[in-house]
C-alpha cells in the first residue's frame, strides 16, 4: 500500500483482496472485519500524507474534518466527540489557531461560552486534496444499484455506532464533567 501524489491529489494505492466466491458464509464476518481494518489502515495512510501536505497531524486533520463537516463546537464537545481529555484538546485548538485553521469565538447566546469553527479558505483547501478520491468513489459507486448502497450505507452506519459506543462512555469518564474554555 502506498499514497501517491499525482498534480497534487493523493490516490492510496492499494491491492484489495477480492472475497472468493466459495468463501464459506460463516467466514465471511471475518471476512468483512479484514477488509475493514484494510480500509481503516487505507484511509490513515491517505490522511497522513495529505496532513504532511499541510502540516498538521491527524488528530488536528480529523478535529478540522468534524468542524467543517457539523459547523462550530464547544471545545468539550469536540474531546468528547473525538475521545481526547479536555487538556489535550486545548492543545490541538492552539495548534490549529496558531495555523490559522481554527477560530475561537464567544457565543452569541452565552458570552461566557466559546465555539470554535473551521476556516471556511482553509477546510477549502484540504477539501480540494480529496476531491480525486471523493470522485473515484463516486464513480465506484455508480456501478452498484441504489438497493446495494442503501445496505452498504445501512451496514457502516451499523458499524460506526457499535464502535462508538463503548468510546463515549470511556470518553465522558476521561474528560469529566462538562464545560468550556
Amino acid at each position: 500500500m502506498k499514497c501517491v501524489k499525482d498534480e497534487g491529489r493523493y490516490t492510496v494505492v492499494m491491492n484489495a483482496a477480492r472475497v472468493a466466491p466459495e468463501t464459506a458464509p460463516e467466514a465471511l464476518p471475518d471476512t468483512l472485519l479484514t477488509m475493514l481494518q484494510d480500509l481503516r489502515l487505507t484511509l490513515s495512510v491517505l490522511n497522513r500524507s495529505v496532513g504532511q501536505h499541510f502540516s498538521v497531524n491527524e488528530v488536528d486533520l480529523d478535529c478540522l474534518d468534524i468542524l467543517s463537516r457539523h459547523g462550530p463546537h464547544a471545545p468539550s464537545q469536540l474531546a468528547q466527540r473525538m475521545g481526547l481529555h479536555l487538556a489535550t484538546m486545548t492543545g490541538v485548538l492552539d495548534r490549529l489557531e496558531r495555523g490559522g485553521w481554527v477560530v475561537r469565538e464567544r457565543s452569541l447566546s452565552d458570552r461566557r461560552r466559546v465555539l470554535v469553527r473551521a476556516d471556511p479558505v482553509q477546510s477549502q483547501r484540504i477539501t480540494e486534496h480529496y476531491a480525486h478520491a471523493a470522485q473515484e468513489l463516486r464513480e465506484l459507486c455508480a456501478v452498484y444499484p441504489e438497493p446495494d448502497l442503501r445496505v452498504v450505507i445501512d451496514f457502516l452506519r451499523r458499524v460506526t455506532g457499535v464502535q462508538v459506543r463503548p468510546t463515549e462512555k470511556e470518553t465522558a469518564q476521561a474528560v469529566g464533567p462538562e464545560r468550556d474554555e
